[in-house]
């Protein structure tokens, strides 16, 4: 079902910006009711280990509902450095159910917009974006 929610173009710069520039480790949205669009709120830098993957995850709002895409980097078992592009659909417990929905359901247009997504994760908690499982869902070896 799709929400009719477009992804605004800021939010398709910045994301390049992780993507393909490297500028950004990660980047966070919102949907704008108003405007009817994803759109961006912030972007950062971290050393993309587990210590700034949690740092980013302190950003992430307890009762509201957000997009984060972040360059996750981690070691293959065997031992070789891999980074891959991963979106978060943040949609947690402490949110209105209809926001939650609206998340779920614009998280197709994010797709078709922005290309070279590698993992994707959705999550209502912070045990289910954590660190690890994030890790685990990549196939991770050694942290």
């Amino acid at each position: 079902m799709a929400s009719g929610v477009k992804v605004s173009q800021d939010f398709l710069d910045k994301y390049d910006g992780v993507q393909k520039g490297k500028q950004y480790r990660y980047l966070l949205g919102k949907i704008d009711m108003e405007a009817g669009e994803v759109v961006a709120t912030s972007t950062g830098q971290n050393d993309g280990d587990e210590a700034g993957y949690d740092a980013f995850l302190k950003e992430l709002p307890k009762d509201s509902g957000m997009y984060a895409v972040y360059d996750f980097s981690y070691k293959t078992k065997e031992g070789q450095d891999r980074s891959k592009v991963v979106l978060i659909t943040w949609a947690p417990e402490d949110s209105p159910i209809k926001e939650r929905m609206l998340y779920a359901s614009t998280k197709q247009e994010m797709k078709k917009k922005i290309s070279g997504i590698q993992a994707e994760i959705q999550g209502t908690d912070l045990d289910e974006v954590s660190y690890a499982e994030v890790f685990e869902k990549l196939g991770g070896g050694t942290k």
